[in-house]
């Protein structure tokens, strides 16, 4: 799991031992800030610029399936322009976020706009809704807070759903918080078993044992 990686990278990085990620920027320090403010402009005007190309295509193909739905191509093969302006409305939507999400950090970090950012991911949540709207399966199979078949306690797409690591950059933004704080992953339980045996069955009995004596 990534945020479980980042939650032990960063009390890594707290405590000065080495880590296979690299350290997060303090968004309380001036000088870490500054160091990224940079970065993250450019970041948030390239992938804002690649959206919008995107979101050009798209329209451009919606357009042409309204009125050519299948055509041929220079190839001479056929074009289902309807299949494609709907790949390329998924791709645009996908990369908005992507945007919104850079726009996001970056008012969190060089700005220290906590207000800002809550308007950029209430954008994004739009488009996250639109997207449900076309999944295959029924949303809440695979993106609510439910125990499913994985080592998690929620749907693979309910952090996705609720733009969970936003909020929760918000309020690390907004309070000098560790970088445990509000991490919904259980390491003991993702980490299933050392020798066949569950680190998390050891420390229950443990514990049961503890409290029995």
């Amino acid at each position: 799991s990534s945020d479980l990686v980042a939650t032990w990278a960063e009390l890594g990085c707290l405590h000065g031992a080495k880590s296979t990620q690299p350290c997060r920027p303090s968004m309380h320090t001036k000088a870490t800030r500054a160091a990224v403010a940079t970065l993250l402009t450019q970041t948030a005007s390239s992938f804002s610029a690649a959206a919008a190309k995107l979101q050009g295509v798209a329209s451009s193909l919606a357009t042409m399936s309204a009125t050519t739905p299948v055509a041929y191509a220079s190839t001479g093969k056929l074009f289902d322009a309807r299949a494609a302006a709907a790949v390329a409305a998924e791709l645009a939507d996908a990369a908005s976020v992507t945007a919104l999400r850079a726009q996001h950090v970056h008012a969190l970090y060089a700005q220290q706009n906590i207000q800002a950012a809550a308007q950029f991911r209430a954008e994004a949540s739009k488009l996250v809704e639109r997207r449900e709207a076309l999944y295959s399966v029924d949303p809440d199979r695979i993106a609510s807070w439910r125990k499913g078949v994985t080592a998690y306690d929620y749907g693979y797409l309910w952090t996705a759903r609720t733009l969970y690591y936003w909020v929760r950059d918000e309020f690390r933004a907004a309070h000098h918080a560790s970088p445990c704080y509000l991490n919904i992953i259980d390491p003991l339980i993702v980490l299933d078993d050392i020798g066949g045996v569950r680190v998390y069955d050891i420390l229950r009995c443990a514990t049961f044992s503890t409290d029995r004596s």
